[in-house]
């Protein structure tokens, strides 16, 4: 029996969180298996709006390959969130709830600038929220929302329909063996 394309595992150390979506897109707990993360980006990007995008932006540390993967391939600039403060006037912060390490950092975004937001998987859709805020603040238009996994019930989800905004993704919660 092969091993099924996207599982949960259990988490140590961390009562914020007791799982982990273990999957073929991120290199977390198993390769990266790159013609799979550019053909369900391929497909993902086919959902997206991008003509008015300005950057493509991934969050650390899983978000990362998607998000890189779709900029290589809609040829729009990548940047990416990071745990690390910098001394920079550009700072974006946002909170990343149940992480061990919450605090997340954007740098090199301006006011208006627009963004489309990638991420590996949306969970409950807090840290999405979080992030829109805080590039609202800073006057960041976050034109579109995208995942390879959405798991999320519409709890959070609600709020980012108040904004206008419908995260488009690959995988639901019925592709995943818990």
């Amino acid at each position: 029996m092969t091993k099924p394309l996207i599982y949960i595992k259990e988490r140590i150390g961390n009562n914020k969180r007791s799982f982990v979506i273990i999957n073929p897109f991120t290199g977390r707990g198993i390769p990266i298996n790159h013609k799979l993360v550019q053909k369900k980006c391929k497909e993902l990007v086919s959902k997206l709006k991008l003509d008015d995008i300005d950057y493509i932006l991934g969050f650390c540390e899983q978000g990362i390959v998607p998000a890189y993967t779709i900029a290589f391939l809609t040829k729009i600039p990548f940047i990416s969130s990071t745990r690390t403060r910098l001394n920079d006037h550009t700072e974006i912060h946002f909170v990343e709830e149940h992480s061990m390490f919450p605090n997340q950092y954007i740098y090199g975004l301006k006011k208006g600038d627009k963004v489309a937001i990638i991420e590996d998987e949306i969970t409950t859709g807090k840290t999405l929220c979080n992030a829109i805020t805080s590039l609202h603040q800073k006057g960041v238009e976050v034109k579109e929302v995208g995942a390879l996994i959405m798991t999320s019930d519409t709890n959070n989800l609600g709020k980012l329909k108040k904004q206008a905004i419908n995260p488009k993704y690959i995988f639901t919660k019925e592709d995943i063996i818990f």
